[in-house]
């Protein structure tokens, strides 16, 4: 057992079911979607964290396959939740990455027992083996579908800002900033472009629904009055004192 990553995956995990339960409590039409999105993002982290309890082959194995369908679900989540956010909510696109998420996840699940679509590989980290990751065909199916989701998400993001004034822009550039983050360290990490011996993106995950709950519910109440006398500034060009 590594205490140290272990420690640092706890703390994510805490952190994302804190603001799991602070989302419960909130009276919203938002908050059913934003609790599945931060509770598949909790699931991945908890079940990547497998790999720093034990040494078990086939136990990493199991963690990870449910790990790598969790992530197309949240990321189908967050799809969602982007669509009803920005009001530009696709049912068809919806339904199509849903079905893609499932049959992925059926061949994930699948892998535990004979590593077709992703072979496991064991990587020493600070004393202990933590399991990487050698890609097959399957598994470059699985991240261009992924992308292509990402890719969605942030379309929708971008259509949004054209059609808000700038002062709101923020909401919409942090969720597609921290995506483009995640994905940038899960390349790096994949691609082995520097020597990452665990999957640090899983990490970030507490950071993205922690900004899903903020967006949604801590800004609205706390910087509207802030961005309202931005938007007026940026409409009127002259300084306005509210």
């Amino acid at each position: 057992m590594n205490i140290m990553y272990l420690s640092l995956y706890g703390v994510a995990a805490v952190v994302l079911a804190v603001v799991f339960i602070r989302t419960c409590l909130e009276r919203d039409k938002m908050t059913r979607i934003v609790c599945l999105t931060e509770m598949l993002a909790l699931i991945c982290v908890v079940t990547y964290s497998v790999n720093f309890i034990t040494d078990n082959y086939m136990a990493m194995s199991v963690a990870t396959s449910i790990m790598m369908a969790a992530q197309d679900f949240a990321l189908v989540a967050l799809l969602t939740y982007t669509g009803i956010f920005t009001r530009l909510a696709n049912r068809i696109t919806r339904t199509l990455c849903i079905f893609a998420a499932m049959v992925d996840s059926v061949v994930f699940i699948i892998n535990i027992f004979n590593e077709t679509a992703l072979k496991y590989s064991l990587n020493k980290c600070g004393g202990v083996y933590v399991l990487g990751y050698e890609g097959e065909l399957w598994f470059g199916i699985h991240a261009i579908m992924n992308m292509v989701i990402v890719a969605f998400i942030i379309a929708l993001l971008i259509i949004k800002c054209i059609r808000i004034p700038s002062a709101y822009w923020g909401r919409c550039i942090f969720t597609a900033a921290g995506l483009i983050v995640i994905i940038a360290f899960k390349y790096i990490f994949i691609m082995k472009a520097v020597d990452l011996r665990f999957d640090i993106s899983i990490f970030l995950y507490a950071l993205m629904g922690t900004m899903v709950y903020w967006n949604t519910f801590w800004y609205s109440k706390k910087n509207m009055l802030t961005v309202t006398h931005e938007m007026i500034i940026e409409h009127m060009q002259i300084p306005v004192v509210l």
